[in-house]
């Protein structure tokens, strides 16, 4: 009985994870033109401590190639960036 338990708590968390981004609404323009010029606004980011120095290494090479694009990352632990990116605080979230 436990071992069905563990099964269907972890297939629960997969699905939760998967449908994460699932019916929420931006207000952020996404534009498909490959110029540049045409990418701005802010990336919030949140999530796990360990991932933190990976992820301002790939917003800093991000905005080499996209100046007008912003990021806000936070690093308050995995947990944290769940809570936030279900919340819809955090446009990514570091899990």
């Amino acid at each position: 009985m436990k071992n069905k338990l563990i099964k269907l708590f972890s297939f629960l968390l997969i699905a939760m994870l998967f449908l994460t981004g699932c019916g929420q609404t931006s207000t952020k323009t996404v534009s498909t033109s490959t110029d540049s010029s045409d990418l701005h606004g802010t990336i919030a980011i949140s999530g796990a401590f360990a991932l933190y120095p990976m992820m301002t290494t790939w917003a800093s090479e991000f905005q080499k190639i996209h100046p007008d694009v912003q990021f806000d990352i936070s690093a308050g632990g995995a947990g944290k960036g769940m809570t936030d990116t279900l919340a819809g605080a955090v446009d990514i979230g570091m899990i």
